[in-house]
């Protein structure tokens, strides 16, 4: 029959066994833990087990009595042990000191190899054998360890921290190499993308020129024999009529634009819409020997406008008359038909080219040869300014447009927007200018008065303007 001790036994070896299981030995735990710290690297002792005082740190009251056995003597503590260790603990002795103490001990001397992180304690443990002669010695002993175990937790402390910085050090120092490479990687490859568009550019620019050449050799050879007829302003005499009906008629035009075109002052007010085109033109062509020629320059209304502007500013017509007239006011103005006026002018030698009702009188042959003349001639940057009555206002189109009987026939916006576009002229834009007086147009607001007013008393003249 099993006795009631018998039964306490079996309980007492059972969970012995369970604790065993669950708190292996302090050696061997220490040696996991050093194999780890060695692959993981430090962490603060405070909060791991990674040495004898950390795992002492874990217990408190009888429980860390028993570990210091364990950890000291290899044994479980016996009740004399616990009774007497635990009344130091409360006492205020340091566990690291009562480790010390029972260190001391025969039975611990007899296992050999202390634990060398509380060979300190030993010798305070020692102190104490002579504490029945110094009353003081206790005390003074307690506070020794505690000193001793917190400036053993700083130092501990100091040397985690001190290893972490130096793994930062050592992370940084091989990611800044490794970022240096990859920024001069990345400054080359940006050098590469520069020079390749700097090289797309200068192809793009030669194929444009030589784009350019090409079509300006086959107009050339096109239209070669009809520019030498083309009128400016006004027609040019035919060699069969006789000299002094030729000088008639060119006296004649004279009249006829003093008659439908307007006085000086009158002819300022039309010119006032491109104001902003000559402060552009001042701003982007600061070359004052590149000037402004003018095609077909009449009465020299706007060369004597462009001139008040600080532009320097030339000027071309075939009308004798109207040569004198604008010469006599100071104007630099010369006789001359507007093709070959082009021609004789060096590539990128002019600011700027303008013609105010003149291509309306040209065969399109020549008002194309014009236009590609024109931008050869101008310098980058420069304008070309070419107004000519609207077909858009039906009005025009179908009545006022054939008073001038050398008028051939009507050039709409889009076409000379297109013809502009063609031979390369950039921010190409449409000006709608000179409307019908308010009093002309319609009283209403419906759609179909708006739409005849549109039709009918719109803007009787147009530009197109091109930058080249």
């Amino acid at each position: 029959m099993t006795t009631p001790f018998e039964v306490l036994a079996a309980e007492i070896r059972e969970k012995a066994q369970r604790l065993r299981s669950e708190n292996p030995d302090p050696h061997s735990y220490l040696e996991h833990e050093w194999q780890r710290l060695r692959m993981e690297g430090p962490v603060p002792l405070s909060a791991s087990q990674s040495s004898a005082r950390g795992y002492l740190l874990r217990f408190t009251g009888n429980e860390l009595v028993s570990a210091i056995y364990r950890l000291v003597l290899k044994r479980e503590a016996d009740a004399e042990g616990l009774r007497q260790y635990s009344s130091l603990i409360q006492a205020g002795a340091h566990p690291f000191l009562i480790a010390g103490i029972i260190g001391t001990s025969k039975e611990a001397r007899a296992l050999g190899a202390p634990i060398a992180e509380l060979r300190s304690y030993r010798g305070l443990a020692y102190l104490l054998k002579f504490e029945r002669f110094v009353p003081l010695i206790r005390r003074t002993v307690f506070l020794l360890a505690h000193f001793f175990a917190s400036r053993t937790e700083d130092a501990d402390r100091n040397r985690f921290w001190f290893g972490v910085l130096q793994s930062m050090h050592s992370t940084m120092t091989s990611w800044h190499a490794v970022l240096t490479r990859q920024t001069e990687i990345l400054a080359g490859i940006q050098q590469r993308i520069a020079r390749n568009e700097r090289s797309l550019e200068q192809a793009q620019q030669q194929v444009a020129a030589s784009v350019a050449k090409l079509n300006m050799r086959a107009i050339t050879d096109s239209v070669q024999n009809a520019s030498a007829l083309a009128p400016t302003s006004a027609p040019a005499p035919q060699a069969a009529l006789d000299p002094k009906l030729g000088a008639e008629l060119n006296q004649y035009y004279l009249a006829f634009e003093d008659s439908h075109r307007g006085n000086a002052e009158q002819m300022r007010a039309r010119y006032l819409p491109y104001t902003a085109e000559l402060e552009h033109l001042k701003k982007t062509v600061t070359d004052n020997t590149k000037p402004l020629l003018d095609l077909g320059c009449g009465r020299g209304e706007w060369l004597s406008f462009v001139a008040e502007q600080g532009i320097a500013a030339c000027g071309i017509d075939s009308n004798p008359v109207m040569v004198k007239q604008a010469a006599d006011q100071g104007l630099q103005v010369t006789q001359s038909d507007l093709i070959s006026a082009l021609k004789t002018r060096p590539d990128a030698s002019l600011a700027a080219v303008t013609a105010f009702h003149v291509i309306e009188h040209l065969p399109f042959e020549v008002l194309f040869e014009c236009v590609a003349q024109s931008w050869r001639a101008l310098t980058p940057g420069g304008l070309l300014i070419f107004e000519t009555p609207n077909p858009e206002n039906l009005l025009v189109a179908s009545h006022t447009f054939y008073h001038d009987h050398t008028h051939r026939n009507p050039l709409t916006p889009s076409s000379m927007q297109f013809l502009l576009h063609y031979w390369g002229f950039q921010q190409v834009s449409i000006k709608r200018l000179n409307p019908y007086p308010e009093q002309a147009r319609l009283p209403g607001e419906d759609l179909l008065t708006e739409r005849f007013n549109g039709h009918f008393c719109g803007p009787q003249d147009f530009a197109v303007v091109g930058i080249k």
